[in-house]
């Protein structure tokens, strides 16, 4: 994963943080569906890290949020 989709799930955060939920769950599913479909060019631990961390967010934004 890239600086690029750092910024993205920044973003998905700070959405998050402000309450914009339906904004916050737009974005982190997008990252979501781009972990699904992630290629054997990235490290797998990196990949897995990512999954368990846009996991928690979209939990978080579906319990609290939606």
């Amino acid at each position: 994963m890239d600086a690029d989709f750092e910024q993205h799930y920044q973003a998905a955060e700070r959405a998050y943080g402000l309450g914009e939920y339906a904004e916050a769950h737009a974005i982190s599913s997008a990252l979501w569906d781009q972990l699904q479909s992630a290629s054997n060019d990235h490290d797998p631990s990196l990949v897995l890290g990512w999954r368990a961390v846009v996991s928690l967010l979209l939990g978080h934004i579906q319990l609290h949020g939606l």
